[in-house]
């Protein structure tokens, strides 16, 4: 078969980890939030909202925390930006790895976007990206990659 490329990007959560948005919707139902909410505060005023800022290294994750509480009290519930940072490290799909993992043997070059928050050693997102990290690594018969 005729290869028509060299190299493959992915995204790192909700491909190589579950989706946030399924934590998202598991703190929604243990909490009695509206089916969304924390994703409908997201996407509203996309520039400027809390997750914007902070994603763009704008504000840190104690401003965040804050900031993303104001707007949820706004909308009619109390959810703190730390509970919300918490839901972003997911579990590791074993079966994107295998495909990691193949990718690589075939010769393909990898690559990883993400969103780069920086949520220093509280959020569980960079010990997710350090555990596929090596599992990357480990496709290649070393770590780190």
């Amino acid at each position: 078969m005729e290869r028509n490329f060299d190299a493959v990007l992915w995204d790192f959560g909700g491909v190589i980890t579950s989706s946030p948005f399924e934590a998202f919707a598991r703190f929604e139902a243990a909490n009695e939030l509206p089916k969304d909410f924390i994703r409908s505060i997201n996407a509203t005023n996309p520039d400027t909202n809390a997750w914007a800022l902070f994603e763009r290294s704008e504000i840190d994750a104690a401003a965040f925390d804050s900031a993303f509480q104001a707007e949820a009290e706004a909308r009619g519930h109390r959810v703190r930006g730390a509970d919300v940072l918490a839901l972003l490290a997911g579990d590791i799909r074993p079966e994107m790895v295998a495909v990691l993992h193949k990718l690589v043997a075939a010769g393909y070059k990898i690559g990883c976007i993400t969103n780069n928050v920086k949520t220093g050693s509280g959020a569980g997102m960079a010990r997710s990206m350090e555990k596929a990290a090596r599992c990357a690594g480990a496709a290649r018969g070393r770590y780190p990659p």
